[in-house]
């Protein structure tokens, strides 16, 4: 049971452009400028919305190594990444 905290998922199952048969999501990646091409969702649990929200999309960005990074650098917040399925 939550209370008193804010969750968020970022991801790119709605979000996202088809550009030469590769599927781009809506998050920039800064290191690219691209958008993400890993199809990684992830969600955070923080003490409120707004950290949350912004994890989220870092973690996305971040990928595996967002798993225990943000949950160091980042007191009362819980990562899950989640990947899509393999075809």
């Amino acid at each position: 049971t939550l209370s008193n905290c804010g969750v968020a998922t970022s991801g790119f199952d709605v979000q996202y452009a088809m550009i030469d048969g590769v599927r781009y999501g809506h998050i920039i990646d800064p290191r690219t400028g691209l958008g993400v091409t890993s199809g990684l969702a992830a969600t955070v649990i923080a003490p409120n919305a707004a950290t949350a929200d912004a994890l989220a999309s870092a973690a996305v960005v971040l990928g595996e190594r967002a798993d225990g990074m943000l949950e160091v650098r980042f007191l009362g917040v819980s990562v899950d990444l989640f990947w899509p399925p393999s075809p």
